[in-house]
């Protein structure tokens, strides 16, 4: 029978309710298809005459179709609505998605500036090209107001009440991701000011990214490994049994993993990183679950363990991060495979899908420059070193060390620390 306009509206509401439900046991193929017939049942005129259902509907809508590697999905409901949402706060989440969205194609300075137009519409003013000096002054002040730290005087701030900076800090965790592949030097400001606003206005679930991502910039641009290692043990333990404890870890796994290797054996970082990659497939954050299986193979590639083994695991990577769509993370596993290849002497490409076009280092460093990705320029430099360092040819690798380092001023500091140290420890083994 056909259902009269108030029962199209009640199922319309049922499929949602049906929808949140199997997104929360995990089963994503079937919350789409809930929310895709919750969408068939709305008005004709939804933005209309039903608009905070349709709204919810369509974002519910981008969010699966994300997560199941559906691009053309994403696009037009993202399009449908930006052009119909009523106010700026309507459309937070849904600019939000679109940033992740363009990120995952590889599109990270394009998702930079949209969250940074966001931002400053929510009062939170970010520098495009942030230099190093007002980078180092602003870590210098956090340090200075982090260096008594401890849970318990995170736990007892109040918690943050003002809803303009509530988004601005959801805003801000999520463009600091963003900009570690396109603009690193604003990480360490945006992660500054999630601190300030912090202690300024309450504690929130992003303070606890805030503080994974202060534990780096304290590393790299103060040198305080001591305090570095305590905030993000502090992070650690705020995850540890928190409601959303999979996402945080699942999200912060890079960041965390990058501090610790400092003070903990290299080798336990697949580990660690193995957990990351299990989080993520949990609550069905696909970007960081390719994030965690990419860190995971650089953990093994730098442990120098099974090659091979490692090999066939990145073929089995690359077709998953096809099927969802990846582009970046794609390209800098392709990076660590040709390393690989070059290290044990043949590849497995073979039983690489043909559909996915493999690129050799000379073309991801040359994709690395076009799309402004410091991230990949970042793999693709490490892992020229890293081969010429296995073979002994050590004036190679200080050779690109100084020449990369003269010439992209801009890079990440990870890498630059590399290329300040690798010069200093090859030119004493060449002479």
């Amino acid at each position: 029978s056909i259902l009269d306009p108030v029962e199209r509206a009640l199922f319309a509401r049922l499929n949602l309710a049906a929808g949140k439900h199997s997104i929360a046991a995990s089963s994503y193929e079937q919350a789409r298809g809930y929310f895709e017939a919750g969408i068939s049942l709305l008005h004709v005129n939804p933005w209309d005459k039903q608009y905070s259902l349709c709204l919810e509907l369509y974002e519910m809508s981008v969010v699966v179709s994300f997560m199941d590697g559906k691009v053309e999905t994403v696009s037009s409901r993202l399009d449908i609505i930006l052009s119909n949402a009523k106010s700026f706060d309507d459309a937070v989440n849904s600019r939000a998605l679109r940033a992740k969205f363009l990120a995952s194609q590889a599109q990270y300075a394009e998702a930079t500036n949209d969250m940074l137009d966001v931002l400053s519409t929510l009062g939170e003013e970010f520098p495009k090209d942030a230099c190093l000096i007002h980078v180092t002054s602003e870590v210098k002040a956090t340090q200075l107001m982090m260096k008594d730290i401890t849970k318990e005087k995170i736990l007892y701030l109040p918690t943050i009440k003002d809803a303009r900076k509530l988004n601005a800090m959801k805003c801000m965790s999520l463009l600091i991701t963003l900009s570690n592949y396109s603009s690193p030097m604003l990480v360490p400001l945006l992660c500054c000011r999630m601190m300030k606003l912090t202690f300024e206005f309450g504690f929130c679930e992003d303070t606890i990214s805030g503080l994974v991502f202060v534990s780096h910039a304290l590393l790299h641009y103060a040198d305080d490994i001591q305090l570095a290692c305590r905030v993000v043990r502090i992070a650690e333990s705020l995850i540890s049994g928190n409601i959303h404890e999979h996402s945080l870890r699942a999200r912060l796994t890079q960041m965390t993993c990058s501090v610790k290797a400092l003070v903990e054996p290299f080798q336990a970082a697949a580990d660690y990183c193995l957990n990351g990659y299990n989080s993520a497939k949990i609550v069905g954050d696909v970007d960081n679950a390719v994030l965690c299986g990419m860190l995971y193979c650089i953990a093994h590639f730098g442990s120098i363990s099974d090659l091979i083994g490692l090999q066939r695991y990145m073929v089995n990577f690359f077709h998953q991060m096809a099927k969802h769509k990846r582009i970046g993370v794609l390209h800098s596993v392709m990076s660590y495979f040709d390393a690989v290849t070059d290290l044990i002497g043949n590849g497995d490409s073979c039983s690489i899908d043909a559909r996915i076009e493999m690129k050799n280092n000379k073309e991801l460093y040359h994709i690395a420059e076009k799309i402004q990705n410091t991230y990949l320029m970042h793999h693709v430099i490490i892992n020229q070193m890293n081969v010429y360092c296995y073979f002994r040819e050590y004036l190679c690798v200080t050779d690109l060390a100084e020449k990369y380092r003269r010439v992209h001023t801009g890079m990440n500091t990870g890498t630059k620390r590399v290329l300040d140290f690798l010069p200093v420890f090859f030119e004493g083994i060449c002479k």
